[in-house]
């Protein structure tokens, strides 16, 4: 939400924010990856991300309230 908010666009529905902020041009780094990550249901294994340095506490927490 906040990637909308840096890019003053809205999201058409709560389902589509992720695949809508992909599309937009302005992102912080890593953005693209963790977004995918959560899409593709991979942050459900913890395994997969806790050696991942690009993922932060922070971004975790962020994005495991989207889904």
């Amino acid at each position: 939400m906040l990637v909308g908010l840096h890019n003053q666009k809205l999201f058409s529905t709560g389902s589509m924010v992720l695949p809508e902020a992909l599309e937009m041009p302005c992102h912080p780094e890593g953005f693209d990856n963790i977004v995918r990550m959560a899409m593709s249901g991979e942050l459900a294994e913890p395994s997969k991300y806790k050696t991942n340095p690009i993922l932060t506490k922070m971004q975790l927490v962020a994005f495991s309230s989207l889904y």
